[in-house]
């Protein structure tokens, strides 16, 4: 179980997958910063974002909602988070998507 192999797995549109766009910004981020993550669904779904370390130990859960179609934002302040490399994980009703962030 290499952790490293998750995160550099590109988010790709293909017809099974929920999500047709991901991303974060800023990257890299600076403590104190609210982060934004856009994320597009093509259909209604659970979404739940979560914040993990590198070890997979949750920092922060940022949504656990039923989300309509369409595109999406969602903020958050890095003020509780410890500088580093985080990994911001999406997971809908079929998919899980995840990308590296570092905190400095």
């Amino acid at each position: 179980y290499v952790l490293l192999d998750l995160v550099s797995i590109n988010v790709t549109t293909k017809k099974t997958n929920n999500l047709t766009d991901f991303s974060l910004s800023p990257n890299p981020a600076h403590t104190d910063e609210i982060i934004t993550i856009n994320y597009e669904l093509k259909h209604q779904s659970n979404v739940s974002i979560i914040i993990t370390d590198i070890y997979g130990k949750i920092v922060k859960s940022i949504l656990n909602d039923i989300k309509e179609s369409g595109h999406h934002s969602v903020n958050f302040k890095t003020d509780n988070i410890q500088k580093g490399n985080y990994i911001v994980t999406i997971r809908t009703s079929d998919k899980q998507y995840q990308k590296e962030i570092l905190i400095h």
